[in-house]
């Protein structure tokens, strides 16, 4: 009989060792070759492309290509980011918006190796820990020195847009769960070019950065414990939610314990507006007989003409090639747009 206190001790120990584990807190760094982009080829806006090939180094992809080629060989455009590199990503330029935008950016990417890439812009910061953690490098569009973005007008193939000026691109290769902090990857070393730069960034200095546009690049396989939704068919039927929207009931999804509506759908009952869907990255039209307003995506913003006239939070997802939004998000549009009939038509946004 005096062996059973040790048994239990034993077996106390052993779950509390086990239970420790479990909850200890997650880290993960990753040793991706390092990349400049001023030495010894000068790029100076070329950190999309600079940032991407770390990234696509470290999973296994492009291994025989080094950057001058990678650069050369990436598709280019003479002024619209979301076909190609717009300009040359030797020469800055203060009329060319130059920058290449994550879809295309990606499909560049898996010319090289079938899906080594995924475009996850939208997702929010704990999808991004999650890819880190789980060994895939992320491309993040920040600031250049993580300062607080500003934008200024572009002309993109003949129109006007409001786009960011002080755009920079970084590769995240980990995360350390304990500081709240992610370890970065950064091509541009302008003090001193011929060294590596790597550093390690508070969250809470970069997540008002990457969350003002949302636009990342995942390099490598999805993480088996994530499953990013692309169909209401990767929903249970536990996840359907119903919810009445002035007179009429509508079905949408939850998703991380918010409820998304397809905003098409609400819009168009609800007070008769036109949501069009311009670009999955960049803006939609919303219009009626006596109204046209633009959402633009890059900062959630609401646009008559080149004025703001209010923002939302701008919570989303894509489904079956639709936009479904946060519920609250829906309510706020449709207040908005209700106080906006009548106004002028929207120039310069799309």
């Amino acid at each position: 009989m005096k062996k059973l206190p040790l048994l239990f001790l034993i077996i106390f120990l052993a779950t509390s060792l086990s239970f420790a584990k479990e909850n200890e807190p997650r880290y993960h760094k990753m040793d991706v070759p390092y990349i400049s982009q001023l030495y010894p080829i000068r790029a100076v806006v070329g950190c999309e492309a600079t940032s991407l090939l770390m990234g696509m180094k470290y999973k296994g992809a492009a291994q025989d290509i080094n950057l001058k080629d990678f650069l050369d060989y990436m598709p280019k455009t003479d002024t619209n980011p979301a076909k190609g590199f717009a300009g040359s990503p030797y020469v800055p330029s203060e009329k060319i918006r130059t920058t290449i935008y994550p879809k295309p950016l990606t499909d560049y990417a898996n010319t090289y190796m079938l899906d080594i890439a995924r475009d996850i812009s939208g997702s929010e910061l704990d999808m991004i820990k999650e890819e880190l953690l789980n060994d895939n490098p992320v491309v993040i569009y920040a600031t250049m020195w993580w300062n607080k973005p500003y934008y200024r007008q572009f002309n993109i193939e003949g129109e006007n847009q409001w786009l960011l000026r002080n755009n920079h691109v970084i590769l995240l290769a980990g995360y350390d769960e304990s500081t709240k902090k992610f370890y970065v990857a950064d091509p541009y070393n302008k003090s001193n070019p011929r060294s590596e730069y790597f550093y390690w960034i508070d969250e809470a200095k970069l997540k008002p950065i990457y969350d003002e546009r949302k636009w990342a690049v995942a390099i490598g396989s999805l993480p088996a414990l994530y499953k990013a939704p692309e169909s209401v068919e990767d929903f249970n039927e536990d996840s359907f939610v119903e919810k009445t929207f002035g007179n009429h009931s509508y079905l949408g999804v939850t998703f991380e314990d918010k409820n998304y509506f397809d905003i098409q759908e609400i819009l168009k009952e609800e007070i008769n507006h036109d949501f069009i869907y311009v670009n999955e990255n960049r803006n939609a039209l919303i219009k009626s007989e006596t109204s046209s307003l633009v959402l633009n995506f890059i900062n959630n913003t609401l646009y008559i003409g080149n004025t703001k006239v209010d923002s939302i939070a701008g919570d989303r997802i894509t489904l079956d090639e639709k936009q479904y939004f946060e519920e609250n998000d829906v309510k706020r549009l449709i207040n908005i747009l209700e106080k906006s009939h009548g106004e002028k038509e929207p120039r310069g946004r799309i």
